[in-house]
């Protein structure tokens, strides 16, 4: 007989999510869920407007190599082989490793990054926050000394030269090694050629040209000032390597990697914070601060810094990691902060910083007590 509606059992139906919300997680492994070796990818469906999500497993590892024991610090590719930092050694890739560069540091952060100079071509710049090496496409390493030449210029050419090529003298200092020569063409001395820069000068030695039978030619000469302490995110622009000491941000000499003159920096002095990292984000460099963040681009200033502030681009926010920043094409991402509190992940794009962090994760980003280098 039938069966009264009011009596049947009332059935709903329920569709279940394929996976949970997975941005409420603490920062405990054993509470809510989480992803091993997955993640999940969502598309709208705009005919039934609906979201439709998926699971999309990551590719699996498996050992490649074993180059060494120690800290990893980090990797990175340069002339279509592997680079590689362990403890207190750079490696290449190869059948064995090689090893090029032993540092006076064996743990923490390192900065490694390609360059590219009209004079020698591409190049490898690594720095350890206290020194510093320039590695060749040819693997040629160059450590960067502040006891050897930078530069000889000369004060006046003299007169009455016979032309030719010729040896000049060097008197104190204290080094040695050094091969320079003086080319001249007509009765005076118009240029210097430095073939080896020397070693273990602990003061710039006088010059003198003892050889062309000329007379009052005058020249000084100048040692490598290479900032150290330095710290080790390194940037380039335009031919230059910049590298942060304090509030300052000293540069290279142009296409020249491994000299520096202590007396081409700028100091970032719109807030009174000390720079943590620096950065680039199209043709500008930023130079990433506690609680600040400032905009420079390549002004091409004769003296000093080849830079300057953009300053209308200026951000109220600093960085919480320097050493956690990624940069692509077209922004430049971090963790910042400001004296107000609190932390959250940014997204700069242009001079527009953009929040793209969740109250979720900012939480968890909160609750990290690990120094901040």
């Amino acid at each position: 007989m039938p069966q009264d509606p009011k009596l049947r059992k009332q059935v709903k139906n329920i569709r279940l999510p394929l996976i949970g919300t997975f941005t409420n997680r603490s920062s405990s492994g054993l509470k809510d869920q989480r992803f091993v070796n997955i993640y999940p990818e969502t598309q709208k469906v705009a005919a039934i407007d609906s979201t439709r999500i998926y699971l999309n497993k990551r590719p699996g590892l498996s050992l490649y190599k074993n180059f060494s024991t120690g800290e990893g610090r980090g990797i990175i590719e340069f002339n279509g082989s592997i680079y590689c930092v362990i403890g207190n050694k750079l490696w290449k890739d190869g059948s064995p490793p090689t090893s090029l560069i032993t540092m006076t540091t064996s743990t923490g952060p390192y900065g490694i990054i390609v360059g590219d100079s009209a004079t020698t071509g591409y190049y490898l710049f690594v720095c350890d926050g206290i020194d510093g090496w320039v590695i060749s496409t040819s693997d040629v390493v160059t450590t960067i000394s502040n006891t050897a030449l930078r530069s000889i210029s000369i004060t006046n050419g003299g007169t009455g030269y016979t032309p030719g090529t010729y040896a000049l003298g060097f008197s104190g200092g204290g080094g040695a090694e050094q091969q320079e020569h003086t080319p001249v063409t007509g009765s005076s001395v118009a240029s210097i050629t430095i073939s080896n820069y020397g070693s273990g000068y602990s003061s710039a030695p006088a010059v003198s040209f003892p050889s062309g039978g000329g007379s009052a030619a005058a020249a000084t000469a100048y040692l490598n000032e290479f900032p150290t302490p330095h710290i080790p995110t390194p940037t380039i622009i335009d031919g230059y390597v910049l590298l942060a000491k304090g509030s300052d941000v000293y540069n290279s000499v142009l296409d020249e990697p491994d000299h520096w003159d202590a007396s081409n920096y700028l100091t970032a002095t719109m807030f009174p914070d000390t720079i943590k990292a620096l950065a680039r984000q199209n043709n500008q460099v930023m130079v990433l601060g506690e609680n600040s963040v400032e905009f420079f681009y390549d002004a091409a200033n004769v003296t000093g810094s080849p830079l300057s502030r953009n300053d209308s681009t200026v951000i109220q926010q600093g960085v919480a990691f320097p050493y956690a920043i990624y940069q692509n094409e077209r922004t430049c991402s971090f963790v910042g902060q400001s004296e107000s509190g609190g932390r959250t992940v940014w997204q700069v794009e242009g001079f527009q910083p953009k929040r793209v962090s969740d109250e979720s994760i900012d939480r968890n980003i909160d609750k990290e007590i690990q120094p901040l280098l």
